[in-house]
Formats: C-alpha cells, sequence, structure tokens
C-alpha cells in the first residue's frame, strides 16, 4: 500500500510486501486490530474511505474470489479483518430481502461498486462472480457505540510493594471508585505529547478533536487525534501511582491502567543501551537498527499490563527515544484533582514520556480497542 502526499507530491510505502505474489492473506482474530494481519495480495477489491479516514476494503482476487471486509488504520497502520469468509471461493448467504442479519454474507465477487453514503451505510453492487456478473445490492451495517469502560467491583489492595517513598504519606490508601466502577485514569496534570516536536499538554487541557501524538503497531510515533473520553471528571479523587524510571521519568496513573512492558531483565536491556551509546558512528547504526526491533509492539519483546503489576526493575518503553527505560521506583498519592482518560484512534498515548494504552480494565489492549473501537462493523445486510 502507498500513500501520495499532496503538498509534497511524493509517494510513501505504508504497508505490505514488496514482491509480487508473495504476500499471503493473515486473517488473525475476527474485530481484532494487528500489526500481523494482511489481506495479502489480489486484485479487483472494492473499497472507499470514509469520514474518519479509515479505508474499507471488501473481496477480490487473491487467486480465487474473496468476500471478506477489512479496515485499514491510516494512523497506526494496521489491519482488522472484520466480516466475511477466510476462504477464497467461501460460504455466503443471501438471507431475507430486505432484512438485516449478522448472518448475511456476499456471495465471493471482484470488481464490486462499493460506495459510502454517509447516511444509510456503504452500498455493495453487483461484480464479478464464479459463474457471472452480479446486479445484487447489500448495504452494510455500521454501529458506533459510545466508548464507555466496563464498570467492574473496587480492585482489592496490590501486595506490598518496595518504594522510596516516606510511609506516612501512602500506607494503608485504596483505590476510590469514580462513578461506575473502579477509575482508569491519570491525573489532571499528567503530561500527554501532542506534536513531534516534543510538546505536550496537561491531559485536563484536552479536547475532542485535538491532535495529539499516538503509537502505531510498530512502536512509530504518529500523528493522531484526542477522539472523546473514556473518562473524564474534573475534581474527582482516586489513589494515583507514580512510576518511576532510571532516565528520571514519573509515570502517573491509577492502578488498572494498562502500560507497555518490555519482557526479559532490564539489565540487558540497559546494558544493550548503554553499549549502543558508546559505539563509534561505524557500529551504532546496527546496534541502533536491533534496539528497534525490539520495541516492536507486534512481537514478543513487549506486551500490555495493568499498571498495578508493574514491578521495580521491570522496563517501560520510552517511545520517544526509542529506548527502554528501567523502572527503578514505585510510589503512590491521592489526587483530588479529577481523573481523566482520552480516547485515540490509535488506542495509545505518550503520557510523561512512558508508551501507554488509552484503556484498562481489561488486561489485553488488543480486546479493550477492538471493543472501543470508533467504528466496529457487525454485520452485511441485503437491502
Amino acid at each position: 500500500m502507498w500513500l501520495f502526499n499532496i503538498s509534497s507530491r511524493a509517494w510513501a510505502w505504508i504497508s505490505g510486501d514488496g514482491s509480487v505474489g508473495s504476500n499471503e492473506s493473515v486473517y488473525g482474530d475476527k474485530r481484532v486490530l494487528s500489526s500481523y494481519n494482511s489481506p495479502g495480495y489480489r486484485a479487483g477489491s472494492s473499497r472507499f474511505v470514509d469520514s474518519t479516514n479509515t479505508l474499507y476494503l471488501f473481496g477480490g482476487y487473491s487467486p480465487g474470489l474473496c468476500n471478506d471486509l477489512w479496515t485499514f488504520n491510516i494512523t497506526s497502520l494496521e489491519w482488522t479483518w472484520v466480516d466475511g469468509d477466510n476462504t477464497t471461493d467461501g460460504a455466503y448467504s443471501y438471507g431475507e430481502l430486505t432484512k438485516t442479519s449478522n448472518t448475511t454474507l456476499p456471495p465471493p465477487r471482484a470488481d464490486a461498486v462499493l460506495w459510502d453514503t454517509d447516511q444509510n451505510g456503504p452500498v455493495l453492487f453487483g461484480g464479478q462472480g464464479s459463474s457471472g456478473i452480479y446486479n445484487d445490492l447489500f448495504t452494510l451495517y455500521i454501529a458506533t457505540p459510545t466508548p464507555t469502560p466496563t464498570a467492574t467491583p473496587t480492585p482489592t489492595a496490590s501486595p506490598t510493594r518496595s518504594v522510596t517513598a516516606a510511609p506516612a504519606a501512602t500506607t494503608n490508601v485504596t483505590q476510590t471508585a469514580v462513578g461506575e466502577g473502579s477509575a482508569v485514569c491519570f491525573p489532571a496534570d499528567a503530561s500527554v505529547l501532542i506534536d513531534g516536536l516534543g510538546n505536550s499538554l496537561q491531559i485536563s487541557e484536552l479536547r475532542s478533536g485535538m491532535a495529539a501524538i499516538g503509537v502505531n503497531g510498530r512502536g512509530q510515533l504518529v500523528d493522531d487525534s484526542v477522539l472523546g473520553w473514556l473518562h473524564n471528571e474534573p475534581g474527582a479523587t482516586a489513589e494515583i501511582l507514580v512510576i518511576k524510571t532510571l532516565s528520571g521519568k514519573q509515570l502517573c496513573l491509577t492502578r488498572q491502567h494498562l502500560v507497555y512492558r518490555m519482557l526479559g531483565h532490564s539489565r540487558d536491556f540497559y546494558s544493550v543501551t548503554t553499549t549502543a551509546s558508546s559505539l563509534s558512528g561505524k557500529h551504532q547504526p546496527q546496534q541502533q537498527r536491533q534496539i528497534r526491533q525490539s520495541l516492536e509492539l507486534g512481537t514478543s519483546a513487549i506486551e500490555v499490563d495493568l499498571a498495578e503489576d508493574i514491578r521495580i526493575g521491570d522496563t517501560l518503553v520510552d517511545v520517544a527515544a526509542h529506548l527502554p527505560d528501567p523502572l527503578v521506583a514505585i510510589e503512590t498519592f491521592v489526587t483530588h484533582n479529577g481523573l481523566y482518560a482520552p480516547l485515540t484512534r490509535s488506542g495509545r498515548l505518550v503520557v510523561d514520556g512512558i508508551l501507554v494504552s488509552c484503556y484498562g480494565m481489561s488486561a489485553s489492549h488488543a480486546v479493550a480497542y477492538a471493543a472501543l473501537w470508533p467504528a466496529p462493523v457487525d454485520a452485511l445486510r441485503k437491502l
């Protein structure tokens, strides 16, 4: 896949394989965004881009005809298999005329017409099937739920940690329930990276539609935007973890929020970082490439954990520097100035210099992203 910048009049290769006919489909889990997913090589697919800059792709020839539906997130540069069969010349069902059904699925085809009507959902017409040309008409039903995290009981206090803070200010403090269930948020003065120049804003100053820096599945900083709020409660009170790293960063968030953690021993990562910084110019680029490869979010080198499960000695991700950052202390305090949790298209943020998910409660970023994705597609229905 290629992207053309009208201003610079330059092309950028953003996804897919560089070889002809060598990139087979990788479906993954239905409705779960992943950097591994790919519709593979195909021709004659139908496509459109909606008002949120999400690319929809249906069917085509691969070889054999397809009736699968995909979306491509232009921010995170990742594919999602939304619906349809994961084989060529697969199953289909017309269902009942004019009735919406989760089992309705157009027959496999190529060269169909697919367009976005904005009001009544995308429309699919005709195309070349295995036995001839179709003249059938389908509409795509898109449901957009309000992004609201599932309420859960207030969590119990986690096991005692080794901390450097004076115990008088932090002992016997438990998570304060805010609204429906436990808060999964950041304090008002948490710092959010908003552009590639390193500028930031306090999280309480963000507004829907504002620019922010997100992170794609490859661990790369990307231009993103605030879609809305999973939580926005000025003046709310809750316990906040202060996670301190070797570089001097202090990540402040509630216990049930998701944080990216590097697997392996932090000493090993720190040793690699120190070695890379002292290498000569001749060898440094190769060593830096090795570090960057270890920061791929889609690899087994990184996992996402609840903040309360992070321990001293674990290694977080300083995504702006693209380097590991070992954790050296954990403290707590109680905020009375409000709790905030913005939602971005990529589902990720750089808060207080550290890579975090927009989500919490669930221990899986992928599951939370799929559940709260701004435009999940429920079914195809015939019109």
